[in-house]
């Protein structure tokens, strides 16, 4: 997947840089009076309308690359009134399209904007206003469809995500996958998110390689992508002038494959467990996972009925830091670990996962410059003061230094 976006590149002064951004938000109030006729955005729900029509057409095309548009169940959450993406979508006629917005007027807007001459939505198309947070995957899944041969009964989910409500979305997405309601995801998020949702794992100081950017949901799609242990890609990078208003923050589109669930997904607690036991990794990034973990392996049986080999693996794997583990490893050792992880229950021991040490630098080379940076602006608010290395006060350093009267 790939979009070919131009940016603007930012004025250097600060002159020309107020200028440029009073522009900006006169094209966003033209670009919404255009698209919604003045409809007024709730900055409660995180509204930022994409108003860009080849990255809607993009992500039209992405939903259905690889399969014939008429067999596809699309669910498209967070629509909105001006309805950039669900026109693309309804332009190739799937099986069936679910439109979820939250706003009861947006959603309004957007029934208006969808009707046909003739009256009614389009075959298959429905508009629904409720909270996306709030669904429930498996009736969306089994719901009526228009008819259809040969179609695929699992979802595809397309969203430009709500900036406030990505987290929550995304474990809700991972667990819906798991019950075979989803297939595929595209989505459109917060660049900082999309990087953790794809990071890799074994060295803490690269940037989208591991430390801070490797997380608990980055080791959950990728235990759920189509290709084994390695996590989702993205696909484009969106810049910020494709949005009305413009947000502070860069987005990317992110293409995920749901084609395998986890290793022991179907036994009873097997999500919770793991889930808890990432979310407790995770939160003492500086620390072992045995030291994490230490509760659970408290109530873990000796080496009795494994194989050296096997004792000896698990031994490694917990001596490790969370971002040294692959995806694949933790689903090893939350299979392993689930009659311990039962017995501690039972017992009441229970799992720390408030967050506790710092996580890694993004990169040695960035420490070094902020320290540096740091040490810089001290020197020059020590100077301003008029105060020396040693603490003192020195003269000629400040209209308000204090002078030492003549000997």
């Amino acid at each position: 997947h790939s979009l070919s976006m131009s940016s603007i590149p930012e004025p250097k002064g600060r002159t020309q840089r107020r200028q440029a951004n009073k522009q900006v938000r006169a094209n966003q109030r033209h670009r919404l009076d255009e698209n919604m006729g003045g409809f007024a955005l709730r900055r409660r729900l995180s509204q930022h309308l994409l108003v860009d029509s080849t990255v809607a057409s993009s992500m039209a095309e992405a939903a259905f690359e690889g399969a014939d548009p008429s067999s596809v169940h699309v669910v498209e959450l967070g629509a909105g009134a001006s309805g950039a993406i669900t026109r693309h979508l309804c332009a190739a006629n799937p099986a069936s399209l679910t439109a979820i917005e939250v706003d009861s007027s947006a959603s309004s807007r957007l029934v208006e904007s969808l009707t046909l001459e003739e009256g009614g939505l389009p075959p298959g198309v429905s508009v629904k206003t409720c909270d996306m947070l709030g669904l429930e995957w498996g009736d969306l899944a089994s719901g009526p469809k228009a008819p259809s041969s040969a179609a695929d009964e699992r979802l595809v989910v397309v969203s430009n995500v709500p900036f406030g409500s990505t987290s929550k979305l995304l474990y809700q997405l991972a667990d819906a996958a798991s019950t075979g309601a989803i297939r595929r995801l595209v989505l459109l998020l917060q660049s900082e998110v999309a990087e953790r949702l794809c990071a890799g794992h074994g060295n803490p100081c690269e940037a989208r390689g591991g430390g801070a950017s490797y997380s608990t949901l980055t080791v959950e799609y990728a235990l759920r992508s189509s290709r084994e242990g390695s996590p989702p890609q993205i696909a484009a990078i969106v810049p910020r002038e494709a949005f009305a208003p413009r947000p502070k923050v860069g987005t990317s589109v992110v293409v995920v494959e749901f084609d395998r669930a986890p290793a022991g997904e179907g036994s009873p607690g097997a999500l919770e467990r793991r889930r808890e036991l990432l979310t407790a990794a995770f939160a003492r990034r500086g620390q072992a996972i045995s030291e994490s973990w230490a509760p659970v392996l408290a109530y873990h049986p000796s080496a009795e009925g494994a194989s050296p080999k096997e004792a000896e693996s698990m031994k490694s794997l917990l001596a490790k830091q969370p971002w040294e583990v692959s995806p694949s490893e933790f689903e090893y050792l939350s299979v392993a670990l689930a009659e311990s992880y039962s017995a501690a229950l039972e017992a009441g021991a229970t799992l720390d996962t408030s967050r506790g040490a710092p996580r890694p630098p993004a990169s040695i080379e960035g420490t070094k410059k902020n320290k540096k940076a740091k040490a810089t602006h001290k020197k020059k608010k020590n100077a301003k003061k008029g105060v020396d290395v040693l603490g003192g006060r020195r003269q000629g350093g400040s209209e308000n230094a204090v002078q030492k009267p003549a000997q």
